[in-house]
């Protein structure tokens, strides 16, 4: 006799089993099909959200005197292939933020929607915390910190004073001098969300040198280091923690820009962390890159093609305005709207600025695109101008209504 009786099929793998009452035929436990009298379709979970097209809708339940009907169901949305709806939510935005991380975002999918591809939409809402005001975003000029070194000490030193013979001091003109160290004036920077200041070695004495390295490794990632630099020690201040290396007198060599020199060091830091130094003065109605301390008149003028030029070979551009540099009597309004005007990358200025208002003329002649460094002109340095207001301009520039 057969291991299946009369009631059992075999059909490509599966064993159908007949029941008499209700004609259920049984499959595997994936896909279970079961006909009644009402034709009702049923499928596994699996499949339950698009039933197959060709099959009729299942007929609605018999009256109920009692009650009413229920209503059928809505049908699902009609679905597109290669399509996906997600809504993300942006909460807790702080006004003062510099970027919208990602743990600012409530993912609020669309379950009735699926396909392999996805559009995503942005819904944008301010935390409560910040409801009555307007939704921010990043934006406008960058107040840059500097720490000046000199002989190992954070110092204020008039420019156009420093001398390129190493040794003489005897013209150094000192606005200020710290009993703070480098590295302190790094953490302040740091604690405070400032990035993109700059280190100045101000001599090639290790005492500076030391002193640099201190404040790099007390703010890794958020300063940049000048004074020196060249191809042999480069390197080694972006692995002591520097964000960027600033180069100025390697590149600029015997009152000319030596490409070679300039090659080598976007060959071995890249360009992403080099910052071209073209500190000036006026020469002749127009303005000469310095070099050797901002002594050295080179014969590189600051024109529309050479900043072009150069902007292919670095990150960022640092200017100082050498003719105002550390004399708090203003600043060179000319030479940052020539900045604004021309560069095509990030370009910081500094010289000259004694108040808030002569950062607001920055932002005006800069067109918005020149960021700016105080030094002398600061109470911690010094100066009448305090610290806690100038950052806090620079967190007003970053929140423009929208």
């Amino acid at each position: 006799m057969s291991r299946f009786s009369s009631k059992s099929t075999r059909v490509r793998g599966y064993i159908l089993q007949h029941t008499p009452h209700t004609n259920r035929v049984q499959t595997s436990p994936l896909q279970r099909v079961q006909t009644t009298h009402t034709n009702r379709v049923q499928t596994s979970p699996l499949l339950r959200f698009r039933p197959p097209a060709a099959l009729p809708p299942a007929a609605p339940p018999p009256a109920i005197k009692a009650a009413a009907a229920p209503p059928p169901a809505a049908p699902p949305p009609a679905i597109k292939s290669n399509q996906f709806s997600e809504t993300m939510e942006i909460r807790n935005l702080d006004v003062n933020s510099t970027q919208l991380r990602l743990d600012s975002f409530n993912r609020l999918p669309n379950p009735s929607i699926f396909s392999s591809t996805r559009k995503q939409k942005f819904v944008a809402a301010p935390s409560q915390a910040s409801r009555s005001q307007s939704l921010s975003i990043r934006c406008g000029v960058k107040f840059r910190p500097c720490i000046d070194i000199h002989k190992g000490k954070v110092k204020q030193i008039v420019g156009s004073t420093l001398s390129d013979t190493k040794g003489n001091d005897s013209t150094l003109v000192t606005n200020f001098e710290s009993d703070k160290s480098a590295a302190e004036y790094a953490t302040l920077y740091k604690e405070d969300g400032l990035k993109g200041g700059h280190v100045i070695m101000l001599g090639a004495d290790p005492l500076s040198n030391e002193a640099a390295i201190g404040a790099l490794h007390a703010y890794p990632g958020g300063l940049q280091v000048g004074g020196g630099i060249n191809s042999q020690n480069a390197l080694s201040y972006i692995e002591e923690g520097a964000s960027h290396v600033i180069v100025t007198s390697y590149v600029f060599n015997n009152g000319q820009m030596d490409h070679e020199r300039l090659k080598e060091l976007v060959h071995l830091v890249g360009k992403q962390r080099l910052v071209l130094d073209l500190s000036c003065r006026k020469k002749d109605g127009k303005y000469a890159i310095v070099t050797n301390r901002w002594q050295t008149f080179s014969d590189v003028y600051l024109d529309e093609k050479i900043i072009t030029f150069l902007s292919e070979y670095c990150d960022e551009f640092l200017v100082h305005g050498v003719d105002v540099e550390g004399k708090k009597l203003g600043i060179d309004e000319e030479l940052v709207e020539l900045l604004g005007k021309l560069s095509p990358i990030p370009v910081t200025y500094a010289g000259g600025v004694t108040v808030i208002d002569d950062m607001e003329r920055i932002k005006v002649a800069g067109t918005g695109r020149v960021d700016v460094t105080v030094g002398s002109a600061l109470d911690i340095f010094g100066g009448k101008l305090a610290y806690k207001d100038v950052v806090d301009w620079h967190f007003q520039q970053q929140a423009l209504p929208v």
